[in-house]
């Protein structure tokens, strides 16, 4: 009785295996919202990462969170490193 039960979940499992190895290596996750405002509105804020602070959601859940500029050039192209304390705590 346990022999069978064995061979069963042995079955089992290497049929997961194999349907697992037929699938790709790759996939991708997308979302879409669709915003009811003009592009030249929202265009400026999304466009400037220093300007994040006023819509991200983020800044709502973790008010505490660090921002540091890690553009090493200055340039107007920058990108805008948020560091949460939740994320440095080690549990």
């Amino acid at each position: 009785m346990i022999k069978t039960i064995l061979i069963v979940l042995v079955v089992i499992v290497v049929a997961l295996l194999i349907y697992a190895a037929s699938k790709p290596d790759t996939f991708r996750v997308q979302r879409a919202i669709t915003i009811k405002a003009a592009p030249d509105k929202i265009f400026p804020l999304i466009s400037d990462l220093h300007n994040m602070q006023t819509w991200s959601a983020w800044e709502k859940v973790d008010p505490g969170m660090k921002r540091t500029n890690i553009n090493k050039n200055n340039k107007d192209k920058s990108r805008i490193q948020k560091v949460s304390k939740r994320q440095n705590k080690k549990d």
